[in-house]
């Protein structure tokens, strides 16, 4: 299971950058990688495009990773305790589908206690604090044939960094999607030529970049993500269609979908 919510299972693509003569810190490190066989419950925490601060809602997740979910009830409960005060999580569509969801309102820039429980039971308890949200300088245009250059400044490093790109078609759903792993202390980043295709009238593209943190107990997963994006291409139609449908286009970029997915394989 490779990591950027989680209640989507997308499989992610990701690429690992090999580079010498670094520092330890300029390292290119692997997400964790979370899995059945690892883990039982992955707890995870999610917010994008919002600058650091004390007031930022933050959304949650808690998945049971085991295939097998005969021990879940429909009488089940989740809660997620935050420096003492209780959370409690909505079941995802039931508690058998052992997906529960939730969120709060907290501050981003300093760790917190987080403690997971289910039926009542501490399931484990960790302290954590999110990863910073990159400022970006996006590009005002993205040419999928050309490469392309974008850079950003973060208060702190995380443990882990992505970029990304994908682009998407609204009429066909087709998709093509590029990401890569970074070293933490990395502020800019080229997205080479032809990395995503041109998939013609309706196409959609995003640009992302991506900061996580992560903590183990036992075999409970935390990590937290923090993600930026831009948008080009189909702004102009979809303009005109949400006129003519009355209705707005919401679709995350696959990028942030398999990143904090953390898909099943």
């Amino acid at each position: 299971m490779n990591p950027f919510m989680k209640i989507v299972a997308i499989a992610g693509l990701m690429i690992l950058l090999l580079i010498t003569a670094c520092t330890e810190e300029d390292l290119i490190t692997n997400p964790p990688d979370i899995n059945p066989t690892n883990t039982d419950w992955d707890v995870s925490f999610q917010y994008g495009d919002v600058e650091d601060k004390t007031d930022v809602t933050i959304l949650f997740s808690a998945i049971y990773l085991h295939s097998n979910h005969d021990s879940l009830s429909p009488d089940d409960s989740a809660s997620l305790y935050i420096d003492g005060v209780e959370y409690p999580m909505v079941a995802f569509l039931g508690a058998t589908s052992g997906v529960w969801i939730g969120s709060a309102v907290f501050d981003t820039t300093i760790p917190h206690t987080f403690v997971f429980t289910y039926n009542d039971q501490v399931k484990a308890e960790t302290v954590m604090k999110l990863p910073s949200m990159p400022v970006v300088q996006f590009p005002s245009s993205f040419d999928p044939s050309i490469g392309t250059q974008f850079s950003w400044e973060l208060s702190s490093n995380s443990q882990y960094q992505f970029a990304g790109a994908d682009s998407y078609n609204h009429y066909t759903e087709d998709t093509d999607e590029y990401s890569a792993n970074l070293s933490p202390s990395s502020r800019s980043f080229t997205v080479p030529a032809n990395a995503v295709t041109d998939l013609g009238q309706g196409t959609e593209y995003t640009l992302s970049i991506g900061e996580m943190n992560y903590k183990r107990e036992g075999k409970i997963s935390f990590s937290g993500y923090a993600i930026s994006s831009a948008r080009y291409g189909f702004l102009g139609e979809e303009k005109a269609l949400q006129k003519l449908l009355g209705r707005p286009f919401n679709r995350l970029s696959s990028f942030s979908q398999h990143q904090i997915a953390h898909a099943n394989r």
